[in-house]
């Protein structure tokens, strides 16, 4: 895991010095604070790192979840995907690139809630 974070982190430091140097940043999908969200006990994503496919649990009240929008580290919508009946979600990432994905689940109520996936192949 150390490996991946270091080589995310140099990843970042190289897209970032591109980026202002040629002033064409991209704008981000979410914000460090949300991306760093990732603390919410009450939804299951397993395999976590995954390789072939993930399956997101929901395991919690209040809420169902509806949607789910998957981002690469690029901010890149990678898929787009209803949640349907609070049933185990099977997500398929067999052709996905190793990295690190971004997964935003939507409520019914319009709350959000954050996972990182990592891939690994």
């Amino acid at each position: 895991m150390k490996k991946i974070t270091l080589l995310v982190s140099t990843l970042l430091v190289i897209l970032l010095q591109s980026c202002f140097k040629e002033k064409k940043c991209p704008k981000p999908v979410i914000s460090w604070e949300e991306s760093n969200a990732d603390t919410d006990k009450s939804i299951l994503l397993m395999p976590n790192p995954a390789s072939k496919e993930a399956i997101i649990q929901w395991k919690g009240s209040g809420f169902a979840p509806s949607n789910i929008k998957i981002y690469d580290i690029h901010g890149k919508l990678v898929t787009q995907e209803k949640w349907e009946n609070n049933k185990p979600h099977l997500i398929d990432t067999s052709k996905w690139l190793e990295g690190i994905y971004f997964v935003i689940i939507e409520t019914n109520q319009q709350e959000k809630r954050y996972k990182k996936l990592v891939i690994m192949k």
